[in-house]
């Protein structure tokens, strides 16, 4: 009886999910994300989160290790494992509360720093910068009635037939 209870429980979700996957084949297939569906402060916001989450368990280390620093480097608060169980006590709560809030308050503070600067790299402030970016133009002294040409410490120690000697010869 139990053997031919379990060989219908079988046969029902063998014809099940042949019925379930055949209706699923026709469903429509989703399209990938376009290039402007989100804004780019919202690419900015990702990237800085994913900065910061990565940058969590690096930070957390270095954090454990200030604060066993801070202790003197005192066993019972190293970041290492001990060679014996008994050699290492284990962290307080409050203790293990204040490693992972400052170390969470910094990753959030380079995170928030990477949204800031890439912000301010892609953002045009304004147009006056616009006009600086385009291509450097290299204008002759000799065109700019202002100039003022100021004398270089060896040309003050020859004298001026020298000076139009060597001018002349570099022209």
């Amino acid at each position: 009886m139990k053997k031919k209870l379990f060989a219908f429980i079988c046969l029902l979700f063998f014809i099940s999910s042949n019925i379930f996957s055949a209706s699923s084949t026709d469903s429509h297939t989703p399209e990938p994300y376009g290039e402007k569906e989100f804004p780019s402060w919202l690419k900015d916001l990702r990237r800085a989160e994913i900065i910061t989450l990565g940058a969590m368990p690096f930070i957390t280390f270095n954090v454990s290790l200030g604060f066993w620093a801070i202790n003197g480097f005192d066993e019972s608060h190293s970041p290492f494992d001990g060679t014996s169980e008994s050699d290492v006590t284990k962290y307080t709560n409050s203790q293990t509360v204040g490693i992972l809030l400052t170390s969470l308050g910094i990753s959030a503070g380079i995170g928030l720093s990477d949204f800031l600067v890439h912000l301010l790299k892609t953002q045009d402030i304004s147009n006056k910068n616009k006009k600086k970016m385009g291509n450097i133009n290299i204008e002759s002294v000799k065109d700019d009635p202002d100039a003022v040409k100021i004398p270089l410490p060896i040309e003050e120690e020859l004298e001026s037939e020298e000076m139009d000697e060597i001018l002349q010869g570099e022209e």
